[in-house]
């Protein structure tokens, strides 16, 4: 550290570094304490918080998961019941197709009944086709909830691998 008298004028400054008579000498040292028991225990009890929130996050987030996926569960199974009652439908509405073109036949009915029937039957045919799609719809949500969905793909590869089936086989 050097001081002097050169806060106006230079020249002091440098005769005083000459003779050096403008240095002086500095020692410092810095300790620090350990902790005292007061401040560990505040210390670990701020932990201890730390680990309980996360531990309830956990949970939370288990639980929403969970939850995720029992309702997933419960529209998996409304998308087969309704499958299967569109199929059932499907079926009647055919039956009448049929019984309406019979009737046309044998000159008990009308081109207009029977153009009704076949209405109708189209209209179950695309429910049956709609219930198809909720039903592979809510498959993949179930599968992507359990993790199944990725297990389909090579992500590595990046192609798809083979795709596994809900009845086992691969695709």
């Amino acid at each position: 550290e050097a001081q002097g008298l050169g806060n106006q004028d230079l020249g002091p400054m440098f005769a005083q570094l000459g003779t050096m008579g403008a240095l002086s000498g500095h020692v410092g040292m810095t300790y620090q304490a350990p902790f005292d028991e007061t401040r560990r225990r505040a210390t670990a009890a701020v932990a201890r918080l730390a680990v309980e929130q996360a531990r309830a996050r956990l949970e939370q987030a288990r639980q929403s998961a969970l939850g995720a996926a029992q309702t997933q569960l419960v529209r998996d199974a409304a998308a087969r019941r309704q499958l299967e009652l569109a199929t059932q439908t499907a079926q009647i509405a055919e039956r009448q197709w049929r019984a309406a073109a019979d009737r046309l036949g044998t000159g008990s009915a009308t081109a207009l009944a029977v153009r009704e029937a076949e209405q109708e039957l189209r209209s179950a045919r695309l429910r049956v086709a709609r219930a198809r799609v909720d039903l592979v719809r809510a498959g993949v949500e179930l599968d992507h909830l359990t993790g199944r969905l990725l297990a389909r793909y090579d992500l590595g590869a990046g192609r798809p691998g083979p795709v596994a089936l809900r009845d086992g086989s691969q695709k």
